[in-house]
């Protein structure tokens, strides 16, 4: 299986499964695509808008939709998600990697 990690966050590419130090967590497919297009971008600003473009390309749904989704993965992860004020999101690069 092919995994990306971002801190303390695994994501498992062929299943699609994410874990917290080892823990499994559901994710719904929306905060699945958040985290891994955060990851896959690790140290880069990811802003709200190509977050709505990458969770429903094909319908329009309000970046305040992003927001509830980034603040239940902090909650659910315990992941240390950065906001860059008026531009996105963040994550460190993970010393894993």
């Amino acid at each position: 299986p092919q995994y990306l990690q971002a801190g303390n966050i695994r994501l498992c590419l062929d299943n699609f499964v994410a874990s917290n130090n080892g823990e499994s967590i559901v994710l719904t497919k929306a905060e699945y695509i958040i985290v891994s297009t955060l990851a896959k971008n690790a140290g880069s600003v990811v802003s709200r808008e190509e977050l709505v473009r990458r969770v429903n390309p094909v319908q329009t749904i309000k970046t305040q939709a992003i927001n509830v989704h980034i603040h239940r993965l902090r909650k659910a992860l315990d992941w240390d998600v950065d906001t860059a004020s008026k531009a996105g999101y963040c994550v460190r690069k993970s010393k894993d990697v």
